[in-house]
């Protein structure tokens, strides 16, 4: 990846959230990841019946202390 590229500064403003759908003991656990850019919506769902659990979320401009 080049640095100071317009797709490098997109990559650090973009926000990762990894999402886990709830699920029984029984039942194997599946991550998902989604991504969204500042500015943008983020709209995750499950079946019915199950649930999110949120995980984790970050903002990658934030994360890597780098944007000029």
């Amino acid at each position: 990846m080049l640095l100071g590229t317009t797709a490098d500064h997109l990559l650090k403003i973009c926000m990762a959230i990894i999402i886990i759908p709830g699920v029984s003991f029984a039942a194997a656990s599946k991550y998902e990841t989604a991504y969204a850019c500042e500015g943008k919506t983020l709209t995750i769902e499950c079946d019915p019946g199950n649930v999110i659990n949120l995980i984790r979320g970050q903002l990658w401009s934030l994360l890597h202390n780098n944007m000029q």
